[in-house]
């Protein structure tokens, strides 16, 4: 496994380098007294570099102005918050891995706050000023507060990891750029998982454009607030088309499966499975965007309405199934709009499978709607 592992990153990085020079790779064996920290000040910034780790490295780890994959071959490197803030900090502020302005792949790495209860660093994990980070295979979890933080105009992937069981949401994105999964597996059967996170499992904000790619199928579960939550003017897209029925999974979180709201964007095309959330699928609220079509899209089974538009929101559906909601199916009220194009299946819902206040609009065909209550589209 560590052999295989060794080759496939070698691989990968070789490509992106082009022609960056590599340094001798650097190991740090945190059982036997050495810190990443200590690593990084020996490194020369214009060379590319492999960290490998082991053991518990209790310790903030930050990353500035460096090219270098920190990876974990024995398959028990960890980095742990220490119990006190840094000496020169009265509180948390510093993340336990920090990373800015730099090129990093994370590979195999569990990294951990203290605890959801426990006072420690407000983010785990932290990524900012312009970095480009690919985490493959790792675990973020335990923190206070947030999971992983992405800004800073940067770009993140998240393939194949765990993000869990932190104080505040999953991961924030403002500013910057999120991948949630990836078209292959380097890891096989490893799927990327944002869950038991006692905020949203994924907060979207201003600036911040997100993808979720169901060929790995994401899962975004058992969040106590929303699943994903795009607000004020933020991006997400769950994508594309539908190979082998996989899908984005979102289910059974606190809030909505899916909030979009102030001004917010959010996408489906193909492969998404909303179910079973406790405040209803999908929300459109105050100036809201939501387009949906494809294969398999199910919005089901979720307490109170499969979706909903509200206060100048608007929603474009084809080849949307939204059954077995315990509310309405569809709602649109409060001078928002709904478009029907083909192959929607509305129906078996607890209340009328679609409803409309008079000052909204619906439009399209109603083939596949059930009981309709839509002024003006009843007929």
């Amino acid at each position: 496994m560590r052999k295989w592992m060794e080759v496939t990153i070698r691989a990968v990085v070789l490509l992106a380098l082009g022609g960056l020079a590599w340094a001798a790779d650097v190991t740090v064996n945190c059982d036997g007294g050495q810190t990443i920290t200590e690593a990084l000040a020996g490194l020369d910034k214009d060379e590319y570099h492999v960290i490998s780790i082991s053991g518990t490295c209790r310790e903030y780890v930050k990353v500035e102005g460096f090219k270098l994959t920190l990876v974990n071959w024995l398959q028990n490197g960890e980095i742990v918050s220490p119990t006190s803030p840094p000496p020169d900090q009265e509180d948390y502020y510093s993340p336990v891995l920090g990373i800015t302005s730099s090129q990093v792949t994370v590979w195999g790495v569990r990294v951990a706050g203290l605890g959801q209860s426990t006072p420690g660093p407000r983010s785990v994990v932290a990524v900012g000023n312009r970095s480009e980070v690919h985490f493959w295979a790792c675990t973020i979890e335990d923190g206070v507060g947030t999971g992983l933080s992405v800004g800073g105009d940067s770009s993140v992937v998240l393939a194949q990891s765990t993000v869990q069981n932190n104080g505040g949401s999953g991961i924030t994105v403002e500013q910057a750029g999120l991948q949630i999964g990836e078209w292959w597996e380097w890891v096989p059967g490893r799927e990327t998982t944002i869950r038991g996170n006692l905020g949203s499992g994924v907060e979207i904000g201003a600036g911040a454009v997100a993808w979720a790619w169901h060929p790995s199928e994401p899962s975004i579960t058992e969040n106590q607030r929303d699943g994903f939550s795009v607000i004020m003017g933020g991006t997400l897209t769950l994508c594309c088309g539908n190979p082998d029925n996989k899908a984005v999974r979102v289910a059974r979180n606190g809030a909505l499966g899916l909030s979009v709201y102030g001004g917010a964007t959010a996408a489906i095309w193909g492969g998404t499975r909303i179910e079973a959330n406790r405040a209803g699928g999908i929300g459109a609220h105050f100036n809201a965007h939501l387009s949906a079509g494809g294969d398999n899209i199910l919005v089901g089974n979720n307490l109170g309405p499969g979706i909903q538009a509200d206060h100048n929101s608007s929603l474009g559906l084809w080849g949307v199934k939204v059954t077995g909601n315990t509310g309405p199916g569809i709602i649109v009220s409060t001078v928002s709009t709904v478009d029907f194009g083909p192959g929607n299946l509305v129906n078996g819902n607890g209340a009328e499978d679609l409803r409309c206040s008079p000052s909204s609009v619906a439009s399209g065909g109603k083939t596949g709607l059930g009981k309709i209550k839509c002024p003006g589209f009843e007929d």
